[in-house]
């Protein structure tokens, strides 16, 4: 929703609470937001004298950035502004070249989805096994990873129509271990580079496709379960993630009564 036109002659003249409601329902609205991912996140600790853990620093991830135009409207509309970011948590950076404010978001691990691009699904897949693998002071120490916090990340679709079996890979380690849903985006090609490539990361969001079925993993049954889907190539969509699947039980990072969806989406640009 846009910002309010204040010159619209009633405006002032409507009760405080209904204008303070009126600048509130102006403030963006973070529904599912997405980021991006960039290498750098996986962290080793020392957790003990002969134990080194590693563990996905989430906080390393780039912030998302936006303006609000109600921060400069006026007085009582930038105090609903600074109630809202402090709710939020959202950190205000002014930049003195434009002579603008901007706003801050960091990813919560607990809400939002991390996208990975086709090209650095091995680099995020196996960051974490190969500074394992390279790191020379591990002899005699005993090694664990933390799972990462966030449980939901988003791919290119074409992942999947390639007959590349991601989700086993996703799964073949600890590294992640915790996630729980895999979002396919259909419009990937609408995403700048430069965001993908870690030089600004605008407000992203996840939509929903209509008639669009979610596969559902069913342990005891060892497959997807999900409705009727769109072809590619006279091959169904189930058939596809059905393949990407293949072995992905057999994995390290793969516990008994994992739940796991996969879903095609959209994503829009705010």
């Amino acid at each position: 929703m846009e910002a309010p036109d204040v010159d619209f002659p009633l405006f002032s003249h409507l009760p405080t609470e209904l204008r303070i409601q009126i600048w509130g329902e102006a403030l963006p609205k973070f529904r599912r937001p997405l980021y991006f991912y960039r290498k750098g996140c996986w962290r080793l600790r020392r957790v003990g004298q002969m134990q080194l853990r590693y563990e996905f620093d989430h906080r390393l991830l780039d912030d998302m950035k936006f303006e609000i135009p109600l921060f400069s409207t006026n007085r009582e509309a930038r105090d609903v502004v600074m109630r809202w970011i402090h709710k939020q948590g959202v950190k205000v950076q002014f930049d003195t070249a434009t002579d603008t404010f901007w706003f801050r978001r960091a990813f919560n691990p607990k809400y939002d989805t991390l996208f990975v691009p086709w090209d650095r699904w091995p680099e995020f897949v196996f960051e974490a096994d190969r500074m394992w693998r390279r790191n020379p002071d591990h002899e005699g120490m005993t090694i664990d990873w933390m799972e990462p916090a966030f449980t939901q990340i988003a791919v290119p679709w074409k992942i999947v129509a390639t007959g590349y079996i991601f989700l086993t890979h996703l799964f073949h380690a600890r590294s992640y271990s915790s996630i729980q849903k895999v979002f396919l985006v259909v419009n990937f090609k609408d995403m700048p580079r430069e965001e993908i490539d870690g030089k600004a990361q605008s407000r992203w969001e996840l939509g929903s496709l209509p008639k669009t079925a979610m596969f559902k993993w069913i342990d005891n049954r060892d497959h997807f379960q999900g409705g009727d889907t769109p072809y590619y190539d006279e091959v169904s969509w189930y058939e596809m993630i059905r393949h990407a699947s293949y072995g992905m039980t057999k994995g390290c990072g793969w516990h008994e009564d994992h739940q796991l969806e996969v879903q095609f989406v959209s994503v829009t640009k705010k």
